[in-house]
């Protein structure tokens, strides 16, 4: 759940297709614009480029700042539509929620896994775990302009946080930032 002055989001995964980790998990929000008296309809984020929904999603976040809403979600896509693996995508709104768009920040890499999400000062931060180099290692990529950056297209590159030989899972709890800071809080290796 986020919320700024009227604007108030919550999203979250539904599992009751198959449970979790199995195709038919979608991930959802519904927004107010009344402080949370009363919400709109819930917006299924997993329609992947008009693709069937029900993808095996996961790690659900929302931020909301201003008029902007942000969706973080993974999605494991299937072969149909260009792929396979667990990738991660944002579904961003400038409208308050009115309208979202879906597109993939994760530079089209598989085995992504975890996520942490950051809208600060029209700036979108969102960090996750991914395995590219055969070792969980996490990445954040960054939008400075509101969301036109990702929607536009332009994930060009991330930036590596954590770099080593972890050999779990690591997990990341949070992002937080100020100005040019940005702060990630990971385990390098989750049950460590």
């Amino acid at each position: 759940i986020s919320a700024d002055g009227d604007l108030v989001a919550v999203s979250w995964q539904d599992v009751s297709a198959g449970g979790s980790n199995t195709t038919g998990n979608d991930s959802y929000t519904r927004v107010s614009l009344d402080r949370g008296a009363t919400f709109g309809g819930a917006v299924n984020h997993t329609n992947f480029n008009g693709g069937a929904s029900g993808v095996d999603t996961g790690f659900t976040k929302v931020e909301v700042e201003g008029s902007l809403v942000v969706v973080v979600y993974q999605g494991g896509v299937p072969s149909t539509i260009g792929g396979s693996g667990d990738r991660l995508f944002a579904s961003i709104s400038q409208d308050s929620g009115a309208n979202f768009t879906q597109v993939e920040v994760s530079l089209g890499l598989n085995d992504t896994d975890n996520n942490c999400l950051l809208v600060r000062d029209g700036r979108i931060l969102i960090g996750y775990e991914e395995d590219r180099t055969g070792v969980d290692e996490i990445y954040v990529v960054v939008d400075q302009n509101g969301g036109a950056d990702f929607l536009g297209g332009v994930v060009t590159s991330d930036i590596l946080v954590s770099s080593g030989a972890a050999t779990g899972n690591q997990e990341i709890y949070f992002a937080d930032g100020a100005g040019d800071v940005l702060a990630v809080s990971y385990e390098p290796e989750a049950g460590a």
